[in-house]
Formats: structure tokens, C-alpha cells, sequence
């Protein structure tokens, strides 16, 4: 990785920042008005509230169900405000319909969770906790089993608080799984961010493989089914 980032520096990216007529402006030419800007912020609040007060509780009851796995990443559950702006004055650009709010509804990841389980516990235990997350309340919006993937390697998922429409992302990994992710992380970043050139995403994409290569897939990965199932006819 120390070498891709030499070879490709990547551009500096401009601070978001609230100007004095009250608006924010960002990098890719994103801007909120001045009313839009104080809807998203009391919307990233309520959002920052509802994650911290309601949905980290249950996550910490389902994971007190099972002693032999956990919640892994606490530190990063909460999307920065900056960068759900960012996702709403996307939203909002290519839709200027919606409203603030509409615009935040659509962002699948606003609060972020991850459970880590051995990997001979792994496939059991993310059925056991797909169930218990419904027995919590909350709805099944989508889920991706990546264990095939040559990208990524894990199973993610999201879901939705029915009484609020808060969503929120669970992802089920292994420790080395996870690890993997971590070492990735910033070279998915750069695929993402649409800056990269073809021959940068190029080695990027095959960074990702020479790391989730050396990832072996828990036993009965493929007993977890991709929501909506895929239709293969």
C-alpha cells in the first residue's frame, strides 16, 4: 500500500466548510443553501441521537446474547456530519425534488455496526443475529454475501428502524476478514472517489484481490442467502 500511495499520491481534497451566509460548500462542487445546511444539521443530529440512545443499546443486547463473538469498530458507528452532507448534496443534485430529509433517508450507512466471529462459529452465528436484529424491531432492507467476491470478503447488510426510517448498516466478518477491510479501506476509497485514473484503479482493484486472497472463507458461507434473493433464471 506504502508503494501505491508513493506512485499515486492522490489530490488534496478542500475542508468543508459553512460559509457566512450560512451555507456549505465541499469538494465536487457540493453546496447546501442556508436553509438546507440547518435542516442537515439538525438532521445529522437526530440521527447521531437515535443511533447513540436507541440502536447501540439493542446491538449491545444482541451482542450480549452470545459471548462468543462482538461488536468490533464502536469508534466509527457514526457517519462524520460532513460526509452525510456530502451524501445528501449528492442526493439532492441529482434530485433536487427531495428534501433534506428524503435526501439523508436515502444514505444506507449513516450509523455503522460490525460483529466478529470465529471463523467456525461464523455462519451460524450471523444467522442466529440476523434473527435477533428482527427480534429487535428493525426491517431487513438488503443483504450481500460477499464471500465470493474477489473485492471483499464478508456479508453486509442493512436495515431500517420502522418507527423513525432511521437505516443503519451491520457488517459480519471474521477477524481476518476484518483486517482485510481495514487494509483495503483507503484503496476503496480511492476506486470510489471517481478521481482515480484507469491505470490507479487498475492497481487498486488488484491490491484488493492480492489481500482478499489470502482470506478463506468460513464453512457454510453459502447457506446465507443474498435479500432480495438474486434471480438466476
Amino acid at each position: 500500500w506504502e508503494q501505491l500511495v508513493e506512485k499515486y499520491p492522490g489530490r488534496a481534497r478542500a475542508a468543508p466548510r459553512t460559509q457566512p451566509d450560512g451555507s456549505w460548500v465541499a469538494d465536487g462542487n457540493r453546496r447546501l443553501n442556508p436553509e438546507q445546511n440547518s435542516e442537515a444539521c439538525k438532521a445529522c443530529k437526530d440521527v447521531s441521537d437515535e443511533g447513540k440512545q436507541v440502536i447501540l443499546p439493542a446491538m449491545q443486547r444482541i451482542e450480549a446474547a452470545d459471548p462468543d463473538r462482538k461488536l468490533a469498530g464502536l469508534e466509527h458507528m457514526l457517519k462524520g456530519e460532513d460526509r452525510l452532507k456530502e451524501k445528501i448534496a449528492d442526493a439532492l443534485r441529482a434530485r433536487p425534488e427531495l428534501t433534506v430529509a428524503q435526501a439523508l433517508a436515502i444514505v444506507p450507512d449513516p450509523v455503522r455496526f460490525t460483529l466478529s466471529y470465529s471463523t467456525e462459529r461464523y455462519a451460524n452465528g450471523v444467522l442466529a443475529d440476523i434473527d435477533r436484529l428482527k427480534a429487535e424491531g428493525f426491517e431487513l432492507i438488503r443483504l450481500k454475501n460477499l464471500w465470493g467476491d474477489d473485492q471483499y470478503k464478508g456479508i453486509n447488510s442493512q436495515w431500517r428502524r420502522p418507527e423513525t426510517g432511521c437505516c443503519f448498516e451491520m457488517q459480519f466478518h471474521t477477524p481476518e476478514s476484518l483486517e482485510a477491510k481495514g487494509l483495503t479501506h483507503k484503496a476503496y476509497e480511492r476506486i470510489r472517489s471517481g478521481q482515480a485514473s484507469a491505470a490507479e484503479r487498475q492497481e487498486m482493484e488488484e491490491f484488493q484481490r492480492r489481500v482478499n486472497m489470502m482470506i478463506v472463507a468460513p464453512p457454510a458461507t453459502a447457506v446465507i442467502k443474498d435479500f432480495p434473493e438474486k434471480n438466476d433464471d
